[in-house]
């Protein structure tokens, strides 16, 4: 799980593509 105050779209994707969560804070 990746915490973070904003995603870009494109570290978004990637994160996500790799099976991650993206979790705004």
């Amino acid at each position: 799980t990746v915490k973070a105050n904003a995603f870009s779209e494109s570290a978004k994707s990637k994160i996500e593509a790799a099976g991650g969560v993206c979790e705004v804070v």
